[in-house]
């Protein structure tokens, strides 16, 4: 079956998101809060801090890690 058609992210799953840009590259957790395939674009919840959470939308990466959208 073609990779890109199979769900690698699955809804409350933990998440690394990472950013991986010329001079940087940053790592956070978040929960996935929706199924993803390899391409798709879904909210992911962060943890900013303990009393404090924001949703991003992410592309889910092949490897299972998302990369957030700007």
């Amino acid at each position: 079956t073609n990779p890109k058609q199979q769900v690698v992210v699955k809804r409350e799953q933990s998440v690394r998101v990472k950013i991986d840009r010329p001079g940087i590259i940053a790592t956070a957790n978040g929960t996935a809060m929706q199924d993803g395939k390899v391409g798709d674009f879904i909210k992911v919840k962060m943890q900013i801090t303990k009393d404090s959470q924001r949703v991003i939308f992410a592309k889910v990466l092949e490897d299972g890690t998302m990369e957030p959208v700007f």
